[in-house]
């Protein structure tokens, strides 16, 4: 029996276009040696302005890739069928503040 290898590779990018501003992107991008597991690929960007004692925030999350995961293995004696929520789509703001 051979072994499973999994890969997760991560990228950050930061942009400051402007004072105060940035925008960022995380993506994440899974991937198994293993055949039914397939290439898993999450995008999360946020926009982000910063005064002197808050800042406020747009967040997404998984923009771009799946939030579910079915597998179906069949053999001779078995049929399994498995489904996993992985991340959720969704936007939020979010407000910070220095005490």
């Amino acid at each position: 029996m051979a072994g499973v290898n999994d890969w997760e590779h991560r990228m950050q990018l930061n942009f400051l276009p402007a004072k105060r501003w940035m925008i960022s992107l995380h993506n994440e991008l899974y991937h198994s040696s293993e055949k039914d597991f397939g290439v898993n690929w999450f995008c999360d960007a946020s926009l982000s302005y910063k005064a002197d004692r808050w800042e406020v925030s747009l967040v997404g999350r998984n923009l771009a890739g799946i939030s579910r995961y079915e597998r179906i293995r069949v053999s001779s004696t078995l049929q399994s069928y498995t489904l996993t929520h992985l991340r959720p789509r969704e936007v939020l703001v979010k407000v910070c503040w220095d005490l």
